[in-house]
């Protein structure tokens, strides 16, 4: 996997990266292909692009424990960085003018700018 973060924020990929807070290259949760990819999938506004980056990080971290800690060693969470990926999904979310919603009929309703492209 490969990714590379300039703090100078040259390009879209960087600025990506940086609202997400996915700039520890060693570390890195997606590689520069995805975001390569989903700068590509939406290139008229790079917030759609970041709605998409956000919602999978998401989606990847729900599947995780929320806390890990190896014996003897410091306990790692994941709360407060899903809480402020939370915050960051509503607001994007809410500035494209996709309403979110608690009931599904209403979410499937309000969600009707999915573009796929293949």
């Amino acid at each position: 996997m490969s990714a590379t973060f300039d703090p100078t924020l040259a390009n879209a990929r960087d600025i990506l990266r940086f609202d997400v807070g996915d700039t520890a290259v060693a570390t890195a949760i997606w590689p520069d292909a995805l975001y390569d990819a989903q700068i590509a999938r939406y290139p008229d506004d790079l917030r759609e692009a970041e709605l998409a980056i956000v919602e999978g990080l998401l989606v990847l971290f729900a599947q995780k424990p929320d806390a890990f800690k190896a014996a003897g060693q410091i306990e790692v969470t994941w709360k407060e960085r899903i809480a402020a990926w939370q915050a960051l999904r509503d607001r994007l979310r809410a500035e494209l003018g996709l309403i979110p919603s608690t009931n599904l009929r209403e979410s499937r309703a309000a969600t009707v700018r999915v573009r796929y492209t293949f």
